[in-house]
């Protein structure tokens, strides 16, 4: 594959309007720049398993996410990348910080079943088509209280309670890619209602999601447990929320004007706030 054809790929995933030249310019420079970068990172096997020149492996990321082959990844590195995904799931340390990682559905599967101790083969994977891999994943999450699943229009949420840390995982079924352990990306508003209903079930908390007229959607939670002003303001330090006079009812702003404007971190941290103290 041809730089150009990797820069084409990429501006569609990152610049609004495929005509912005100014961003096709940058993008264009990127994959220069970053080719350069892999080869000087793989040369260096310490480096790339401790210390990978981008930040968190996001060039592999972007490659993943934007429909690049996986014989254009730099796949020493998205090997390490699969490996230090195998021990975050596993509840084992790693070296290089996995968060908002973008890795190839199948691989995510793989990966999953081997931690939970289910065998499957590749095969398996390559043939499966949407609805067999809501099967599969469902077995997976059959009799474990760890592991909860939501899904709507073509994306599951895979979410994984692992050493009291909740890991959100967003399976992209059409793109055939998988989101691990998002954390600083927005909400996606599409699919969001149901980890909303996962989270709160989770955490044993009645609560419901309602939009209004003007694109706003709230989370409207009424705590199981007498919450202060002072603590609700750290909980929801940063976040709109108004308490309602019935029954001290919580509502909290996670989108305005049709736009997100929480995290998938920031959600994670309201709803398990909201809900400490439950198991």
């Amino acid at each position: 594959m041809t730089e150009n054809v990797k820069a084409d790929k990429l501006s569609r995933l990152i610049c609004e309007s495929e005509e912005s030249k100014i961003c096709r310019l940058a993008i264009t420079q990127l994959v220069e720049t970053m080719n350069e970068i892999c080869q000087k990172c793989m040369a260096d096997r310490r480096m790339l398993v401790l210390d990978p020149l981008c930040k968190n492996r996001f060039y592999l990321s972007l490659l993943v996410e934007s429909g690049v082959p996986k014989g254009e990844y730099p796949i020493d590195c998205y090997e390490i990348r699969l490996e230090e995904i195998r021990k975050v799931l596993a509840g084992r340390p790693s070296p290089v910080p996995v968060k908002d990682a973008v890795i190839r559905l199948d691989d995510f599967i793989e990966i999953l079943y081997k931690v939970c101790g289910l065998r499957i083969s590749r095969k398996q994977l390559r043939v499966a088509d949407s609805e067999k891999i809501r099967e599969l994943l469902f077995k997976v999450a059959e009799g474990r209280k760890n592991i909860a699943l939501s899904s709507s229009d073509g994306k599951i949420y895979v979410v994984i309670k692992i050493k009291g840390k909740v890991m959100v995982n967003l399976l992209d079924l059409d793109n055939k890619i998988a989101y691990v352990n998002l954390e600083e990306r927005m909400v996606d508003l599409k699919s969001v209602r149901g980890l909303i209903e996962t989270l709160l079930g989770m955490y044993k908390l009645e609560g419901n999601i309602f939009s209004t007229p003007t694109g706003g959607l709230y989370i409207r939670v009424s705590p199981s447990r007498n919450i202060s002003k002072e603590e609700l303001d750290d909980i929801l330090v940063g976040i709109d929320y108004v308490v309602g006079d019935e029954d001290k009812v919580i509502f909290i702003k996670i989108a305005e004007f049709e736009k997100p404007v929480v995290s998938y971190s920031d959600l994670i941290a309201i709803i398990g706030g909201l809900g400490r103290g439950e198991k």
